[in-house]
């Protein structure tokens, strides 16, 4: 599959939902008011999500792009899922051939029993900032800070694309597979990279933070700070200190 890694308009795998789940679709040109799982932008499937007791699937139609600063997912108050003691769960997803654009700050937060959040096909301008039970898999995704570091009128250096932060006991799990990201800040927890591409950018670091690592099919552009380390058919383009943390 060479070139179909990162967001892009090629085909993808689509989420597979069960009767269980809340399917909603996202279109620039819905009527409002036509249907109530059809929204004009994110945030009002978002927010729709809010009161939803099952898993959710999101599904962007169009390529269209989303203004994200702010915007917080998996914040209180949220209603009790069907299943109390599972973590919630929700993907939002592209949809397949379709490349729409998340811009800005996106927070993802998992408080009580956790989330765990899909993010499939998006060219994200911006970052995450992810905090606590979270357990979060992106796909075929492109993020670069680049866009939200020139907005903030920071030019200290490059900033990360993922930032994590633990909350309590709970620190935040990150998966990656067939995307290109800039560089990570992991507060421990874990990092799986299946087929992406991590860039330190001007020679700087890819990873810090002492995450525990598996690196498969993957490369790092630049150097890596890890708490361990499990790699398979990988590039490591830079120094990698071992600190046995987490």
């Amino acid at each position: 599959r060479p070139g179909n890694i990162g967001g892009g308009s090629y085909e993808r795998e689509m989420g597979k939902a069960d009767e269980r789940t809340w399917v909603a679709h996202v279109h620039a040109e819905v009527v409002p008011g036509k249907s109530k799982t059809a929204f004009r932008t994110l945030a009002e499937a978002l927010e729709a999500w809010r009161g939803v007791r099952t898993p959710g699937l999101i599904r962007v139609l169009d390529g269209s792009a989303c203004d994200v600063d702010g915007m917080t997912i998996g914040e209180a108050p949220l209603v009790c899922p069907d299943e109390p003691n599972e973590a919630r769960r929700l993907t939002i997803e592209a949809l397949s051939g379709e490349t729409p654009s998340l811009r800005g700050v996106l927070r993802v937060v998992g408080l009580g029993t956790g989330l765990v959040l899909v993010l499939n096909g998006f060219w994200i301008d911006g970052r995450l900032k992810i905090e606590g039970r979270v357990d979060a898999r992106l796909e075929h995704c492109s993020l670069h800070a680049v866009t939200a570091q020139r907005l903030a009128g920071d030019d200290s250096g490059p900033v990360a694309a993922i930032e994590t932060a633990a909350v309590g006991p709970d620190c935040p799990k990150i998966s990656l597979y067939a995307c290109l990201v800039g560089p990570l800040a992991l507060a421990g927890g874990q990092l799986l990279s299946v087929e992406s591409v991590v860039d330190g950018r001007e020679d700087g670091m890819a990873i810090l933070g002492s995450p525990g690592a598996t690196i498969v099919r993957s490369t790092l552009i630049g150097g890596a700070e890890l708490a361990a380390l499990d790699a398979l058919d990988s590039i490591l383009g830079g120094p990698l200190q071992l600190t046995g943390a987490g």
